[in-house]
């Protein structure tokens, strides 16, 4: 008789694998009909805020057929295995929006342990070097951060840094890998860098500043 650990071993799965979401639009995608999936990202400003991101997934057949779009909570796991299932968002703003949700996510188990004020200053570090600095919409949004952060340039500065630069690493392969979005590297560089100024403009409160009538 197998141990209670080695018959859950053999079960474990990465989350979005698991999700009963991605085992339906999986079904759907291996059916006969050539199925492909599409995303529609929805998440309208409200004053100052957002109101909760939704998600439109909808079924397009080879024969061009496109079954109405079933509506969804922003759900990050779900998101996953839209990924792995290389369901792309119809429109590049909308892929810009997706990833930005995604950076949220991710940088959050980094500013959690390490407190805002510390994170706030090694992301802007890195962000204002290169490959970054090169980048049009994030250089411009960046020189709208009127708040500078120091840090100190301990070892733990530098593995806050690679483990930034790891997971933007991991949505770059997420929009590039051909198992998953599969981008072009230009296109995949021009939703990286609109992601990444989308998530700066909300982490540091640009476009909030400029409603308000606060100097820039």
């Amino acid at each position: 008789m197998a141990s209670l650990t080695e018959q859950f071993t053999k079960k474990a799965l990465p989350p979005w694998a698991a999700h009963p979401l991605y085992h339906y639009w999986k079904s759907q995608k291996d059916g006969s009909n050539g199925l492909s999936l599409h995303v529609v990202i929805y998440r309208p400003r409200e004053g100052l805020t957002f109101a909760p991101a939704k998600m439109y997934v909808s079924e397009l057949l080879k024969d061009g057929t496109r079954h109405p779009p079933m509506e969804y909570s922003w759900d990050s796991v779900a998101n996953q295995g839209l990924i792995r299932l290389g369901a792309r968002c119809d429109r590049e703003s909308d892929e810009v929006m997706r990833f930005a949700l995604m950076a949220q996510e991710i940088f959050g188990s980094i500013e959690g342990r390490v407190g805002d004020a510390y994170f706030n200053s090694v992301l802007l570090e890195r962000l204002r070097a290169e490959p970054f600095d090169k980048q049009p919409h994030l250089s411009a949004m960046l020189e709208k951060v009127i708040r500078e952060y120091r840090a100190d340039r301990s070892e733990f500065f530098v593995r806050c840094l690679e483990e930034i630069d790891s997971l933007i690493g991991g949505l770059s392969e997420d929009l590039t890998l051909e198992e998953r979005l599969g981008y072009d590297s230009e296109t995949a560089d021009r939703i990286l860098d609109g992601a990444l100024a989308q998530y700066v403009d909300e982490r540091f409160n640009v476009t909030n500043r400029a409603l308000l009538g606060w100097q820039q």
